[in-house]
């Protein structure tokens, strides 16, 4: 069994995360599984390895398709925030608006409904996270109550826990096959110390029941500067703000550990769900500095997003007080498919052509392909052949569709 890395490499890695910097990342030609003397390993991706890939496509016609502006109550969306695929075919739907999951059969029809606006057992005030347990149970996480329920392939509630401990930035961001949970906390100072301060993120491990197991890392949070100061009423105020593309860690959760990218440096960590580091994946890139060039095609962009918005009003300039972080980030989302794969949104800088791609990633780190998905789609659930997408049409009306991977 290979040698795995605790928490005190966790915050190394962080700690190489936040040194490091895509200008002076090596240029490595070829696919390597070197180990370091932590046992850990690392896989190094060139460029050319992004760029010569095979193309995964979507099937031309989606298998699964939910949603409408009009019509009978299944078929109308409303503020999707989860979804998955069963393994006997049939496709859950979280529905945040009506505060319910929804089950479908492979042909669309909804075959079942749990869950209604309360606070009871089985009722949600916000529910904003859903994943899969083997043998088809599934986790509901509310924001609003800090609870997870669970719900049974039958659409019962089996049972539900609040978290212990819990405050008010607590987070479910993901849920390991034994159903023990991955708990994010956020802790600001309640004092700003510094014009220039980097919070960090908790992420622990809690127990199917909501207790708190073992620590998993820290990484970085969010950035928080002091803007220029402005004249108010004869006074000058100092605020403080997040900096312009500053973007916080992202983690996915898979069976038996999770992915984590701290959006900062050109690379991914897998971690055991005890907490060590196994595996690290690195890609060289583009240099990610935030130049004047960057800002403008920022402020143009923003610019023509209010001009097309017509309930904006009048088209003002910009405000140009709001710091910019020192340079872009590495990648987006993180989703984690059913398989314990991965896929890597792509950032798209500011003045580049509109794009929805995805860079996917095996159990193992192995690069499998490029996905490019439709501008309006999000992920809501993948696997190796499947992926589960809401879409919204140009009156912003919810579909949920499931297409086929193919290789393009």
């Amino acid at each position: 069994m290979k040698r795995g890395c605790g928490i005190g490499c966790v915050a190394t890695a962080f700690a190489v995360a936040l040194a490091g910097s895509c200008s002076d990342e090596p240029r490595v030609e070829d696919l390597t599984g070197a180990q370091d003397t932590s046992g850990i390993q690392i896989i190094q991706l060139d460029e050319t390895h992004w760029q010569t890939v095979g193309l995964l496509e979507l099937s031309p016609v989606p298998s699964f398709t939910v949603g409408a502006q009009r019509g009978p109550d299944p078929e109308i969306l409303f503020r999707v925030s989860g979804g998955s695929v069963l393994t006997d075919g049939r496709i859950v739907i979280l529905d945040g608006g009506r505060k319910d999951l929804r089950f479908y059969d492979p042909d669309g029809e909804m075959v079942g409904v749990q869950g209604r606006e309360g606070e009871g057992p089985g009722e949600y005030r916000q529910p904003t996270g859903l994943w899969p347990l083997p043998g088809d149970s599934l986790v509901v996480w509310d924001r609003k109550l800090k609870r997870v329920t669970i719900v049974g392939p039958d659409g019962t509630v089996a049972r539900d826990a609040r978290l212990s401990g819990r405050s008010r930035s607590t987070e479910v961001v993901g849920v390991f096959a034994d159903g023990s949970l991955i708990v994010f906390r956020q802790r600001m100072a309640e004092q700003q110390e510094s014009k220039d301060q980097q919070f960090p993120g908790y992420y622990s491990r809690y127990s199917p029941s909501g207790d708190s197991l073992h620590a998993l890392g820290e990484f970085p949070w969010r950035r928080l500067l002091a803007t220029p100061p402005a004249t108010a009423g004869g006074m000058q105020m100092v605020t403080f703000g997040f900096p312009i593309f500053d973007a916080p860690t992202e983690v996915a959760a898979s069976p038996d550990g999770f992915w984590v990218g701290t959006t900062k440096r050109n690379e991914v960590l897998q971690i055991s769900k005890l907490g060590e580091v196994e595996r690290i994946i690195r890609w060289t890139g583009p240099d990610r500095t935030v130049t004047d060039a960057v800002k403008e095609a920022y402020y143009d962009e923003l610019r023509a997003r209010r001009a097309a918005n017509p309930r904006s009003g009048e088209v003002r300039e910009p405000s140009r007080g709001v710091p910019f972080a020192d340079a872009l980030p590495s990648h987006g989302k993180l989703v984690a498919r059913s398989d314990g794969g991965l896929l890597i949104e792509e950032f798209n800088p500011p003045g580049s052509e509109p794009s929805n791609g995805w860079r996917v990633l095996g159990p193992t780190g192995e690069l499998e392909g490029r996905l490019e998905l439709p501008l309006s789609s999000e992920v809501l659930w993948a696997g190796p052949e499947r992926i589960l997408l809401l879409e919204r049409d140009e009156l912003d009306v919810e579909f949920v569709r499931l297409y086929y991977l193919e290789e393009g």
